[in-house]
């Protein structure tokens, strides 16, 4: 059964649900909106940088990141929980990478890893709602409780996992990002290409302009530069037929 609002306070004042770091106004008619905490790990840094000092984090395109909420859970053996995503964020294109369920008897913070995969950046801030936590209210006890995991006692002291934080700073998505600058650039130098490639047509139809004009220049130079040859060739050959008409030749 999905728990409503009413229930999930019941079920934290009984004490078969802890909400550390609840706040009313996350509180929502049948979730909760858990809030983002203090460490996120990215791909290009070392360590994990602390939300509370830097207050936001700038998410690249095709960036992934480890983030921790800033709330702490503990579920009783009657209790399970659902993990979404915000609607705020998955329109921005952030998607959340996350189990879909919580075990029953779970104690501890939660690690969510999200991806950007959006062109543009993403800014995160602290304490900002990042995912919607469901509750359901179980028929009877689990007769198998959950199995804590390599890296979960760090998740119960409020600290993201070693092995998670190796993986992402190791990961080598970070070429979606580079590929997307170095196509900006691309897109740049073909830009400029096509520009020199536009002058240098404009040059030579202005260079096949001016050589056709001094052509045709040269050529009525020539002309003109023949005509008297020609006129006098001319003038000659008349006189000399008029002499061989007249000297009966």
């Amino acid at each position: 059964m999905i728990m409503s609002d009413a229930d999930i306070r019941q079920a934290v004042a009984d004490g078969d649900l802890v909400i550390e770091q609840f706040r009313e106004d996350c509180l929502q008619g049948a979730s909760y909106d858990c809030r983002v905490g203090r460490p996120v790990q990215l791909m290009r840094e070392d360590s994990p940088l602390d939300l509370e000092q830097t207050r936001t984090v700038r998410l690249e395109a095709g960036e992934f990141a480890l983030l921790m909420t800033r709330e702490r859970f503990k579920l009783s053996n009657r209790i399970a929980a659902n993990i979404g995503g915000k609607t705020y964020f998955t329109r921005k294109g952030l998607v959340l990478l996350a189990g879909l369920q919580i075990d029953p008897t779970y104690e501890g913070h939660l690690a969510l890893a999200v991806y950007n995969s959006s062109p543009k950046h993403i800014a995160i801030e602290y304490e900002q709602p990042i995912c919607t936590v469901q509750f359901l209210r179980l028929s009877s006890p689990v007769e198998r409780p959950f199995r804590p995991f390599p890296g979960m006692e760090e998740l119960r002291e409020g600290r993201l996992p070693r092995v998670d934080r190796e993986y992402f700073r190791d990961l080598e998505a970070e070429s979606l990002t580079v590929l997307g600058r170095d196509l900006r650039q691309l897109a740049v130098t073909v830009s400029q290409l096509s520009t020199d490639l536009k002058g240098l047509r404009d040059a030579v139809e202005r260079d096949t302009a001016s050589i056709r004009m001094t052509v045709e220049h040269m050529s009525k130079l020539f002309f003109y530069a023949l005509l008297p040859v020609v006129i006098t060739l001319g003038i000659s050959t008349v006189a000399a037929l008029v002499t061989a008409l007249l000297s009966g030749k």
